[in-house]
Parts: C-alpha cells; sequence; structure tokens
C-alpha cells in the first residue's frame, strides 16, 4: 500500500475544495492550524487532524465533505484543539463516544 501523499498548503474556501482534482494518488490539502483535506486516491474526501498525544502521533477524523462543511470542519477542530490543550485525546474519545453509542443500540430489548 503506498502511504506517500503530496502536501499543499492553501487557505481553503468552500469554492477550492469543490474544485479539487483527483490525481490517482492521496493528497492533503492543509488549512490552518493542522487542519486538513485528506484525498484518496479514489477521489473520498475526509476533514483531518494530526496530533500528539503522549509522545504518540495520532489523527481524529471529523467526516466526510461534503456532508461535513468547511465551516463545520473548522469548529470541530477547535473544539478538538481546545481538548487536547486540556489533557484530552480527541480520536481516543470519538472512539469510546461511538462504542458507548453501538452498545446502548445493541440493548434495545427488554427482556420480559
Amino acid at each position: 500500500m503506498n502511504t506517500s501523499t503530496s502536501k499543499n498548503t492553501v487557505k481553503l474556501t468552500d469554492r477550492s475544495v469543490k474544485a479539487l482534482e483527483v490525481t490517482g494518488k492521496p493528497q492533503k490539502f492543509f488549512d490552518e492550524k493542522g487542519l486538513y483535506l485528506y484525498v484518496t486516491e479514489k477521489g473520498l474526501k475526509s476533514w483531518r487532524y494530526d496530533y500528539r498525544v503522549g509522545g504518540k502521533r495520532a489523527t481524529v477524523t471529523f467526516g466526510r465533505y461534503p456532508e461535513v462543511a468547511l465551516s463545520l470542519a473548522r469548529k470541530k477542530h477547535l473544539e478538538a484543539r481546545t481538548n487536547l490543550a486540556n489533557g484530552g485525546d480527541p480520536a481516543r474519545e470519538k472512539k469510546v463516544l461511538k462504542l458507548e453509542r453501538q452498545h446502548l443500540l445493541s440493548n434495545t430489548f427488554v427482556v420480559v
């Protein structure tokens, strides 16, 4: 699996995100303060943020574009950075919340 990416730094806008072309290889388009749009070789676009916690690199994904607009991605990114500054781990906490939701949904029936 080829994991090399091309690093592009531009201030993203809705127009520039819509106009991005698929190149056949993974690409990262950075916005500001670590938020970036990851574009797969097939053209799927998702908002991500890489950070370090406990000396290790971690990535949190905020959702796919266009379902998650640039403005919402920026808001989620700010929340993640605030969480990190307060000692949290955004990706780990997102996983925990997802598991809790799955657990609640799996326990919808009551034994009578």
